[in-house]
């Protein structure tokens, strides 16, 4: 019995008029009596009694509401079921974030989430500057230091910087001030809070890298061109010839998840929820 001939009985029920139920099924009074006719032979009972002032259910029809109701409720939970499921291979996250974070931190954020959701598609940007990025609709979602704005931020874990110095200077040093620095060349990235840590003019020379990927200052160094600043997360299996060394005095960022509750997906709120569910060392 398709879902038409339920919808006809209930509404049948309801409005006692073969009329209001053509208006509620954009057909001809005809066209539903005929229906009507389809459903009684199709059942083997009587259902209707039509009459010259309308149509009521039989003492059978009757008996057969609440079973009606039923089906009827059923196939609607159906239709939302599959709707539901067919809405998964829909879902899309876009994230925007910092070179280090895709290579160290987002691999294994994304490996847990992907076991609880694996139907949701994702994209990752990676970039420097992402102060706009929520606002103008290009990501749904930024892992990064904190954002320009007025979406909501959480932190998540703080990412101490060091020196990238080569291996053989600054001997038997574990700590660096920045004093020394201004001694060297100095190799500089896009790392905007550096701005506010350094006074540029006091370098002797400077290297200006635009490069979202902090190997390429890494490799500089280790070709003696000067030292530079990069987060802890950044310098992960350092090349033979380089060393790192804490500065003096510290400097730290602290990484989280920035988003716009009034317009984030299904796919973006489960993302968050699942990143303020992880443990942060």
């Amino acid at each position: 019995m398709d879902a038409q001939k339920v919808k006809l009985f209930l509404l049948v029920a309801k409005y006692r008029n073969f009329t209001a139920v053509a208006k509620d099924f954009s057909y001809t009074p005809s066209a539903v009596s005929h229906m009507a006719d389809a459903l009684e032979t199709e059942l083997g009972i009587k259902l209707f009694i039509r009459t010259n002032k309308g149509v009521r259910l039989t003492e059978e029809g009757n008996k057969m509401y609440d079973s009606f109701l039923s089906l009827a409720n059923a196939q609607e939970a159906l239709l939302q079921n599959a709707a539901a499921l067919a809405a998964q291979h829909k879902h899309i996250l876009r994230i925007g974030t910092y070179s280090s974070i895709a290579l160290h931190v987002l691999p294994g954020i994304l490996q847990n989430f992907k076991q609880e959701y694996p139907f949701v598609k994702t994209t990752i940007t990676v970039d420097d500057y992402m102060q706009e990025w929520l606002k103008q609709g290009i990501v749904d979602v930024i892992l990064a230091d904190e954002q320009v704005g007025d979406e909501l931020w959480i932190p998540l874990l703080e990412d101490a910087y060091v020196a990238v110095v080569p291996e053989n200077e600054f001997a038997n040093q574990e700590e660096i001030s920045v004093e020394e620095l201004y001694r060297c060349t100095f190799i500089k990235s896009s790392e905007m809070l550096l701005e506010k840590y350094l006074d540029y003019s006091r370098f002797g020379d400077i290297i200006e890298v635009k490069s979202v990927e902090d190997n390429s200052l890494i490799f500089m160094v280790k070709e003696k061109l000067g030292i530079t600043i990069l987060p802890n997360l950044s310098i992960h299996h350092l090349p033979e010839g380089v060393k790192a060394l804490r500065l003096k005095p510290g400097l730290k960022r602290t990484i989280g998840v920035s988003y716009d509750p009034k317009r984030a997906s299904w796919a973006c709120e489960r993302f968050v929820r699942h990143i303020k569910k992880l443990t942060w060392a």
